[in-house]
């Protein structure tokens, strides 16, 4: 992740991660391997000076119920297939909504 940051304009990032072998499968990736690599990508930018306020959000079947499983191991979600479901993205806006509370 350094090589790919090294030439951002200084200041915050905002990183998305997404499993290239998730994107379109029938399964989506589990939160045990996104705890994993975001939680190791939210460390790498917390070591990168001048990168305070950085954040790691995550994709691909971004749906109800994920983004409490995923816990402080992300700073966010960004929304595929669910946001097209009226009552999925409100669940999902409910949770983040508790979650700041």
């Amino acid at each position: 992740m350094r090589s790919a940051v090294a030439g951002a304009p200084a200041g915050r990032l905002v990183v998305a991660y997404e499993p290239v072998w998730a994107i379109g499968a029938p399964e989506p990736a589990g939160a045990d391997h996104i705890r994993a690599v975001t939680s190791g990508l939210q460390a790498l930018l917390a070591e990168l000076p001048g990168r305070d306020g950085s954040a790691v959000i995550y994709g691909g079947s971004a749906g109800p119920g994920l983004l409490a499983r995923l816990g402080d191991d992300v700073d966010g979600l960004f929304l595929g297939r669910f946001a097209h479901d009226p009552a999925a993205l409100r669940e999902v806006l409910a949770e983040a909504e508790a979650r700041v509370r």
